[in-house]
């Protein structure tokens, strides 16, 4: 094949030819519940209040719904439909949960959440319950009844039990089930419908609801609903963030079979088969990490925020983000103490309590290191105190003398860390929780010392009763070092007098084996801002994209230390690299490119440093950083071959056309005997 030709079909593939998705018509469309024309309700299930509710809020109640007219799902589905659990019981709290099913049994099917034998059924559980205990808010699928997957939405900071009204998307697509929440997927797995027997030789099947109460129970309640049966065969592309508490806004163009587009990791979207899709990352993701590269299904691919996908078949791309912070403290996870002769996670509260505790604070010793640090980040494990929400979170830092309790004039710095609300997962703590609370793009400096902090509740937030204001910052961390514990902790009531005074309650005791210091150590880790080096790798002689490159670069920090990264850059062959502060050589060798390195790159804390380019040198097939005889043996090898051929050796395609040509063979010449930097 000659290069022109192909060039130009690349070109015309993307640049000139515009695909436009064309929106697929919702088969099942009730915006409300006004009417249960075309739906059969089956046991409990009713529609009251434009709302169909399939149980109300008593014990053993159980109803579904489903739609009166099979619907063919040969090429796949979405679904859309708000629900609402609430109303739970006074003792034993919400019922069981809601579950949508695709079944082939009959259009009166009285089911459970789970389903049974002829459906696929995902469930939305206020109460789940497995041989390791009972769990709430978890998304669950269920094949003739039996689990297939499961997740706890705790780690998305979504909470179904919450009793508010949350939004479900079920994508069905190339054989892939996949589940979002309130815009967020968060469980995908592979299912056959059609051997499951959950749809008929033609394809179709009944869909619908259905949930169930025994002694907890609740009103569940679908509020609207939609349902897209695909024409033609269908694909999922999944997009992720490695952010795992904050998502990424990535751009989506075209538009999806259901008209969505772009959105916050993690989101799904369906296409026809075939269809090219265009996703640009956001450079920076909300807690202030920047864009590294585009992971296809795993694998690293390119570092362009802009990535190009033909979705002939199911794809999970993740945009991937290289942090701009390091932590600088970490007392450690919270964990339980003993309080009252019970083993519980203790919460120390924090704000405006009372009339008798208006400063009602604590203060934990930590130390920056040697240079010092710009505190970027704070993490911090706290839990709401119900009646007493505040607007805002502030912090308080100290000079600390020793151990010696902080006094007026200690104060270095002091401000809003953020908002005040639920949290999210801590992936240190076992079982789901809203306890870690991440503060970015912070801007505090601190020199190299010993300090204490103090975080606290301030102002009136939205479901507070009580007119004050409190968190509560939970302890038993075990990563403090001996010389910051103590065998109490310092607290306050009023400041600034009589200000902080030693805290040690017998009702907190520590439980078998535990370090009794640890009662007193409040969780949080401060991240201090890396600098970074900035530049432009020029790869030469190469006429391909050198955002698909992978450039190993070695890290030698004077003073000691080395370590080697790949890092791919954008499609002009920019970089930036995260790094301590120090003085470093930093080199640069890509496949059948020679080494070069760059010396004497000296960074202070936090400091930017740009202009740091290098150009590689093309020819060095062999990779033993010379272009010398052994390379114009392996491109004599290679020679006249294409991806696909028996001889292809893609590091012999110097220019990056795909092909080893003479123009191959012109670089290497022109090159021959070039000698990389060691």
């Amino acid at each position: 094949m000659s290069r022109v030709p192909r060039l130009v079909a690349g070109l015309l593939s993307w640049a000139f030819i515009v695909f436009v998705v064309a929106p697929a018509l919702a088969q099942i469309n009730y915006p409300n519940f006004s009417s249960s024309a075309g739906l059969n309700l089956v046991g409990n299930a009713q529609v009251t209040a434009n709302r169909l509710r399939l149980t109300e809020n008593r014990m053993s109640q159980q109803g579904a719904a489903w739609y009166a007219t099979k619907q063919n799902l040969t090429n796949g589905f979405s679904t859309t439909f708000q629900f609402q659990l609430h109303g739970p019981s006074p003792e034993d709290g919400l019922g069981y949960g809601l579950g949508f099913h695709i079944q082939n049994v009959s259009a009166t099917l009285n089911v459970n959440e789970t389903g049974t034998t002829g459906t696929v059924t995902v469930s939305f559980a206020t109460f789940y319950q497995t041989p390791e205990g009972d769990f709430p808010n978890v998304v669950a699928v269920y094949v003739n009844g039996t689990l297939t997957g499961a997740t706890s939405l705790f780690p998305n900071t979504i909470n179904i039990n919450d009793e508010g009204v949350h939004t479900a998307r079920i994508d069905y697509a190339g054989g892939w089930l996949t589940v979002s929440v309130d815009n967020e997927a968060v469980l995908s797995l592979a299912v056959d419908l059609a051997a499951a027997g959950a749809i008929d030789s033609s394809g179709a099947a009944w869909v619908g609801f259905s949930g169930r109460t025994v002694y907890a129970y609740e009103n569940t309640d679908v509020l609207n609903w939609t349902l897209t049966p695909f024409i033609s065969p269908a694909r999922t592309l999944i997009i992720l963030g490695d952010n795992p508490y904050e998502g990424a806004n990535v751009t989506v163009s075209p538009t999806d079979l259901v008209n969505t587009g772009d959105g916050v990791t993690p989101f799904v979207r369906v296409y026809p088969a075939g269809t090219p899709v265009t996703l640009n990352a956001a450079t920076l993701a909300p807690d202030g990490n920047e864009f590294e590269k585009w992971q296809i299904d795993g694998v690293d691919y390119s570092g362009d925020p802009e990535l190009q996908i033909t979705l002939d078949d199911n794809h999970i791309v993740t945009a991937v983000y290289e942090s701009t912070k390091a932590p600088v403290w970490d007392t450690g996870a919270p964990k339980t103490v003993i309080f009252n002769n019970q083993e519980v996670y203790l919460g120390y509260v924090s704000g405006n309590y009372s009339a008798t505790l208006p400063q009602r604070w604590s203060a934990i010793p930590f130390r920056i290191p040697t240079g010092g640090a710009l505190v970027s980040q704070v993490d911090a494990d706290w839990f709401v105190v119900d009646g007493y929400q505040g607007a805002n979170v502030r912090y308080i830092i100290w000079r600390r003398t020793g151990l010696n309790r902080p006094v007026d004039g200690d104060q270095v710095a002091q401000g809003v860390l953020g908002a005040y609300s639920a949290g999210m997962d801590d992936p240190r703590v076992p079982g789901g929780e809203d306890w870690l609370h991440r503060y970015s793009n912070l801007n505090i400096l601190l020199p190299e010392g010993d300090y204490y902090l103090t975080i606290y509740a301030d102002g009136i937030g939205a479901g507070n009763t009580t007119g004050f204001n409190a968190l509560a910052w939970l302890t038993g961390a075990d990563l403090q070092p001996s010389e910051v514990e103590q065998d109490f902790m310092w607290r306050s009531r009023y400041f600034p007098n009589p200000g902080f005074e030693v805290y040690a309650p017998n009702a907190i005791q520590p439980k078998a084996g535990q370090d009794p210091k640890d009662r007193w150590n409040c969780a949080f880790v401060l991240y201090g801002k890396l600098a970074v080096i900035r530049g432009n790798v020029a790869l030469g002689d190469y006429g391909g994209d050198p955002s698909l490159v992978p450039i190993s670069v070695r890290l030698r920090k004077e003073g000691g230390g080395e370590e080697t990264r790949t890092v791919f850059t954008d499609r002009n062959g920019n970089y930036s690299l995260w790094v301590e502060p120090g003085t470093y050589e930093v080199s640069f060798k890509a496949s059948h490119w020679l080494r070069v390195n760059l010396t004497d790159v000296t960074l202070g804390l936090a400091e930017e440093v740009t202009g740091q380019n290098a150009t590689l040198t093309n020819g060095d097939i062999d990779g033993d950083n010379e272009v010398t005889l052994f390379d114009f043996g392996g491109l004599v090898a290679a020679f006249g071959s294409m991806p696909g051929d028996s001889n292809w050796n893609p590091d012999a395609d110097l220019d990056g056309d795909l092909e080893v040509t003479l123009f191959d063979f012109g670089i290497l010449v022109r090159n021959f005997g070039a000698i990389g930097d060691e």
